[in-house]
């Protein structure tokens, strides 16, 4: 509330969007996420994703890149909340998806053994599949600039 106060925001304006306030999900969220995720509507609108998390003053958000949705850094233990279509959480496959993890091995993981809790914070702890490949590119470029047996041997003679 002293936040609203601070910025000159009405309380009872604060009111969600009626596609999220009818979701199933928005019944579930505490007072503060409720109130975070009200308050980014109120400020920018529905955005793809808002990390519901956070404090009410720092809430990352999706943004747009030409035509493509940028979501936010995907964290362990962040409260991803999809908006537009969706008005729910992000789940954990969904969020090792994001990170660009092949789709046939996350539906093969048995949700018992790795629930989506888990598999979440799995993907926050992770980095996205594209940067292996990056570091592999740069590997491979790096041994063209190796030296060869006889280079090395005359630089380690020069020390």
């Amino acid at each position: 509330q002293e936040y609203y106060a601070a910025n000159n925001l009405r309380w009872i304006a604060l009111k969600p969007k009626r596609a999220t306030g009818g979701s199933a999900w928005y019944g579930l969220l505490s007072e503060r996420q409720s109130q975070i995720l009200n308050l980014g509507q109120h400020q920018i609108g529905t955005s793809h994703a808002r990390d519901l998390s956070q404090t009410i003053g720092r809430t990352p958000t999706s943004t747009m890149f030409r035509t493509s949705v940028v979501a936010p850094t995907i964290l362990p233990g962040m409260q991803l909340w999809l908006g537009w279509q969706f008005n729910r959480f992000m789940i954990g496959r969904e969020a090792l998806m994001a990170q660009g993890y092949p789709r046939q091995h996350i539906d093969a993981a048995d949700s018992q053994a790795f629930p989506e809790a888990f598999l979440h914070d799995l993907a926050g702890n992770a980095f996205a599949s594209p940067l292996i490949l990056a570091v592999l590119i740069a590997g491979l470029g790096a041994i063209e600039h190796w030296p060869s047996g006889d280079e090395a041997d005359r630089d380690q003679d020069a020390v």
